[in-house]
């Protein structure tokens, strides 16, 4: 259930940081698994609510937020920000203060975000699992970090087969570079990049990217063979069954 009434706001050297909390239906004082989620480049939060609305429905509580600077091309922006997001609800001003499990926290993003979660999960170990639909690992726009090929913490990506926007030989070859002993690797059959997005938003995304000029011009998606339904019911499939293996072991 989103919290309609706020929006919450948290800051670092990028600027600030909007952000959407999403909780399960029923509250109780419980410290809850919780999920911090990330958009792709030129998107914003409200382009993903079925995320919000998804992970909320599974017992977790879920913050989504919007960068600063939609439109710069750095991967930091959004892993700060994912850092920044925990340290937010982990601090003393926290909307969900004494609700949170501090040791089960997620990351997830889409494209650059979820490039922005591989990287923020690589260097903070307060991280216990991340979730990367269809990462921005493009080597020849922006630079992936060595140091993520040497990450521990348990990592989930999802492609599209049909994804014209980041390869998914690109997405594979970095799959099994990965030295992490727990990792899943799930290629959705007729996917493509924005199916990854709520239904209503894609075409607004879709103009933004042919409009920059960070990825080419007239740099397009593919043509997707399944629903938006169908390929968020494999995605939810995949990421609530790794989210719920390694965030919930030990909850009762």
């Amino acid at each position: 259930m989103k919290d309609e009434k706020l929006t919450h706001f948290f800051e670092n050297k990028w600027g600030t940081y909007s952000a959407a909390l999403y909780s399960p239906p029923e509250e109780s004082d419980t410290a809850r698994p919780t999920i911090i989620f990330v958009h792709g480049f030129r998107a914003q939060k409200e382009y993903y609510s079925w995320i919000g609305d998804c992970l909320a429905g599974y017992g977790y509580s879920a913050l989504l937020f919007t960068v600063p600077s939609k439109g710069l091309p750095n991967p930091r922006q959004w892993s700060d920000g994912i850092r920044s997001a925990i340290d937010y609800l982990l601090g003393n001003e926290s909307p969900l203060l004494g609700r949170i499990n501090s040791e089960k926290i997620g990351a997830m993003g889409h494209s650059m975000g979820g490039l922005g979660a591989l990287i923020a999960g690589s260097e903070d170990p307060r991280i216990k699992c991340i979730v990367g639909l269809a990462p921005a690992v493009l080597p020849e726009h922006f630079a992936v970090p060595r140091e993520l090929y040497s990450i521990s913490t348990p990592v989930q990506l999802q492609i599209g087969s049909k994804d014209g926007l980041i390869p998914p030989g690109n997405v594979k070859a970095f799959f099994d570079e990965l030295n992490s002993t727990q990792k899943s690797y799930i290629e959705i059959k007729g996917g493509n990049h924005m199916r990854f997005v709520d239904k209503a938003a894609t075409l607004m995304i879709g103009e933004y990217l042919s409009r920059s000029g960070v990825l080419g011009r007239g740099f397009k998606d593919g043509r997707a063979d399944i629903t938006f339904e169908e390929q968020h019911s494999i995605s939810e499939g995949g990421f609530v069954e790794w989210f719920n293996h390694h965030l919930k072991q030990g909850i009762q």
